[in-house]
């Protein structure tokens, strides 16, 4: 594949695992009785944070496990478990975690991480980076931040034309793409596993 063709590859997977449909409620919450001059502050600095954060791990990720001793293919089976379990999250409506509250964080914070640049979002682009180049991540993580704020933005407008049904379903659907993303993963990982175990 072409550079163009690599950068969507990645921004597809990106996209999904960010999932800024999830964070629509969070951010409609957070804008009550604001200003559109606020509305749009919180909008910039969460997405600004998890820019920020997910190019942290970008730059580096793969260091950090080299420090840690973390050997890649295992990384990315755990990443696999954590997307896997996300998306069951999303298309089931349950949770394997505790969600902080809006009163004890500050909403973008929180939007930012966990609910943009989360374990699977991390996980997914250290493993990338075997596989594409840092510019095609870059762009690609670009693009889905930028379709991320132009989503927050637009929440009153998706809720009142698409409605909360219609987002929820998207929702759901934006789940089992994580999930198979998330299997695709843990395959790999374990495939890379097992065949460097019977060359030793």
């Amino acid at each position: 594949m072409n550079s163009v063709d690599n950068t969507l590859a990645v921004f597809t997977k990106l996209f999904f695992i960010l999932n800024p449909v999830a964070s629509i409620p969070l951010y409609l919450s957070s804008i009550q009785d604001k200003d559109q001059r606020e509305a749009k502050r919180i909008a910039i600095e969460a997405v600004g944070l998890a820019f920020a954060l997910a190019m942290f791990f970008l730059i580096v990720g793969d260091a950090f496990l080299s420090f840690l001793g973390i050997d890649l293919n295992a990384f990315r089976v755990a990443g696999g478990v954590i997307l896997f379990l996300l998306g069951l999250e999303n298309t089931l409506n349950i949770t394997f975690r505790e969600k902080s509250s809006s009163k004890q964080s500050r909403a973008s914070v929180l939007i930012a991480t966990p609910m943009l640049t989360g374990p699977g979002l991390i996980s997914t682009i250290i493993t990338l980076k075997q596989d594409f180049s840092m510019i095609e991540i870059l762009a690609a993580l670009s693009i889905a931040m930028i379709l991320a704020y132009i989503i927050l933005r637009s929440s009153n407008l998706l809720v009142k034309y698409v409605g909360n049904e219609s987002l929820n379903i998207l929702n759901k659907i934006f789940g089992l793409l994580i999930m198979s993303i998330g299997a695709n993963m843990i395959l790999n990982g374990a495939t890379k596993i097992i065949k460097s175990l019977s060359e030793i």
